[in-house]
């Protein structure tokens, strides 16, 4: 018999009993934050190019992580991801240009819907 619990964890996705996603959002959150730490430590010896390329590098991964599973939650749970974007973006410096979270989350909905229609098969 399988126990019941309120939140599982798989493949590092947190999946609570509404499917809110709410826990999994404010972790991810909570960790690129912490990476953008390290950005706003080493942006003094960074150009904007090379701070582009360490939040694509190391935070965005972070606030993508699974997002085609989660993509469905409420826009104030969202927001919170929204809020890491907006301060990257402000540490990398002006002129840089990042695709909005919405804006990735609909293009990788696409093209896995893409590669459902058209790539299946061996």
């Amino acid at each position: 018999m399988v126990p019941e619990t309120q939140c599982l964890k798989l493949l590092g996705i947190a999946f609570d009993s509404q499917l809110t996603f709410c826990q999994q959002i404010r972790q991810s959150a909570l960790r690129a934050t912490q990476r953008l730490g390290f950005l706003k430590k080493a942006s003094a010896v960074l150009d904007p190019g090379c701070r582009l390329t360490v939040n694509n590098g190391f935070v965005r991964p972070i606030l993508e992580h699974g997002m085609l599973v989660w993509m469905g939650a409420s826009q104030p749970v969202l927001a919170q991801l929204d809020a890491v974007q907006r301060r990257a973006l402000h540490l990398i410096g002006e002129g840089a240009y990042l695709p909005s979270l919405e804006l990735r989350r609909k293009v990788a909905a696409l093209c896995y819907l893409y590669k459902i229609q058209y790539l299946t098969g061996p």
